[in-house]
Order: C-alpha cells, then sequence, then structure tokens
C-alpha cells in the first residue's frame, strides 16, 4: 500500500469513496460530506493495486493545528490497516509543515481507531450530520 497526495484522477477517486462511504453507506447528505474546504485541502490517498481505497483530507487550523477529516476507507480495504497508514502520513506531514496539533472529530464508533494512533478526546461528544462524533487532538511536536 502506498500513501500520498492526491493527483488530479486520484482525487476524483477519493471524493467517490467519500460519497460511497459517507452519502451511500452513512447517509450523510451530499451537501454536508462536500464543502468549498475541498478545493482548499490536501487530499491524501491509500492505494492498493492501483485502486484508491482510502482517504482523508488536510486543512490548516489556527495556532498551529492541522485539521484532518473526511477519512474514509473502502469496505473490501477495513481492517487491513489502511486507516492507520493515513494518520502515520497525516502526522508526518503536520510534524514537517510545522504543525504541533492535529485535531479531528471522530464518529464515536471510530474511537479505538483514534486512540490506538494516540488521539486523545477534548470536550464533549456532539452530533454532526446525525452520528456522535468526538473532538480528537494528537501532539506532534
Amino acid at each position: 500500500m502506498t500513501v500520498r497526495e492526491a493527483r488530479p484522477g486520484e482525487r476524483d477517486a477519493a471524493l467517490a469513496l467519500r460519497a460511497a462511504v459517507f452519502v451511500t453507506e452513512q447517509g450523510v447528505p451530499a451537501s454536508v460530506e462536500f464543502d468549498a474546504e475541498d478545493e482548499h485541502a490536501v487530499h491524501l490517498v491509500a492505494i492498493e493495486a492501483g485502486e484508491v481505497v482510502g482517504t482523508c483530507r488536510l486543512l490548516p487550523g489556527r495556532a498551529g493545528r492541522l485539521r484532518l477529516g473526511r477519512l474514509a476507507v473502502a469496505p473490501h480495504a477495513r481492517g487491513r490497516g489502511v486507516a492507520t497508514a493515513l494518520l502515520d502520513d497525516a502526522a508526518g506531514r503536520a510534524l514537517a509543515g510545522g504543525f504541533g496539533v492535529i485535531v479531528l472529530h471522530a464518529q464515536t464508533a471510530a474511537l479505538g481507531l483514534y486512540e490506538r494512533a494516540g488521539y486523545v478526546p477534548a470536550g464533549d461528544r456532539f452530533d454532526e450530520a446525525g452520528i456522535a462524533h468526538q473532538t480528537m487532538e494528537l501532539r506532534v511536536a
């Protein structure tokens, strides 16, 4: 598996993967899933055998924070370390880019994934697009 910044055709595949996971599988409205930040984000992709099997996006935030969001893994690739590889790559990029903290909104069903990667809860749980979430943070500096 290779994790890298999406190339033009891979970006389209990453957006299609997000639509399949969040819009079709989880019922998130497309108007919520896709926003203007997609144009400015760094889209990471995990590639296996030429296929985009995972993706997430990175956006600079305030006060040395990097925002990670929209992490999605294709159903047939789950449980094989794809999400962990994306999180590891994001942490390396954050460190190299001078960011001290990565912050994300984790679906509560996926908290274990983020905790194993070193993320810790920050604040109270909340509802986002009809799904329970928890803000999580990782110090990388």
